[in-house]
């Protein structure tokens, strides 16, 4: 079952009034993070975390593969994901595959590209949504939503 606010909706081709970018949306702590569905090579059941650091940096063994685990929770609370359900896996503009842990199933949500704005460098530097490069503003069902926008290509694992 999917436990977004986002109402599902059927993701239809390319639509002649807007041009949408789909996102794969998820919750850490109390942010609405999402990538493009482009940016992500699947999500798999969370196997259990070998390895650990105090700065929420993980590891995990999938197959003949070490993956590096980055717990963005952690980086926003300072404390670890509760209950990892699910890894997000994606890759660094170098290739490097590594995973995003969540507490349930991410969403999928099409966001008109005109909803889309840059986030300014000086608020990036100070908080700790850095790692978002824009944000999408989603109107369901009459709430709002901010969705921060990461910009994983040039993520560092420090």
């Amino acid at each position: 079952m999917l436990t977004t606010p986002f109402v599902p909706k059927r993701l239809a081709g390319k639509n002649e009034a807007t041009e949408l970018l789909r996102l794969v949306v998820f919750n850490a702590a109390e942010y609405w993070l999402g990538m493009p569905i482009s940016s992500v090579i699947k999500v798999v059941p969370c196997p259990t975390i070998i390895s650990n650091n105090n700065q929420g940096i993980g590891m995990i063994r999938m197959g003949h593969h070490s993956i590096t685990v980055v717990d963005l929770y952690f980086r926003f609370n300072q404390q670890p994901i509760a209950s990892p359900q699910f890894l997000i896996l994606t890759f660094t503009a170098r290739r490097e595959v590594f995973a995003i842990p969540t507490d349930r199933v991410p969403g999928m949500v099409e966001v008109p590209l005109e909803s889309i704005v840059p986030l300014p460098p000086s608020y990036r530097k100070v908080d700790a949504l850095g790692l978002a490069s824009h944000m999408a503003v989603v109107e369901q069902e009459e709430e709002v939503f901010s969705i921060y926008l990461l910009e994983l290509g040039n993520f560092e694992f420090n």
